[in-house]
């Protein structure tokens, strides 16, 4: 099964339950504008990111790992600081 796609936005107000209630362990960049997250029962899923830049999704993966996520940046693309 492919990703799922949606925008920025979108995808913010879809992690936001998961992230309150602690069920996310890992987002991981595996592409340009494609995140993968891991939940806490190990499931994943993937989801593709539209109309956003490379900026606005390094912004959303800094806010992330300041939550406490771990956030695995694809070297390539995006390089998020300690």
């Amino acid at each position: 099964m492919g990703a799922k796609k949606c925008n920025l936005e979108d995808f913010r107000g879809k992690i936001a339950l998961w992230l309150d209630a602690q069920h996310i362990r890992k987002i991981s960049l595996i592409g340009k504008n494609r995140l993968s997250v891991l939940f806490m029962d190990n499931i994943t899923d993937e989801f593709e990111l539209e109309g956003c830049g490379a900026g606005d999704i390094e912004s959303f993966l800094k806010e992330m790992k300041k939550k406490g996520i771990i956030v695995e940046p694809l070297a390539k693309l995006s390089v998020i600081p300690e």
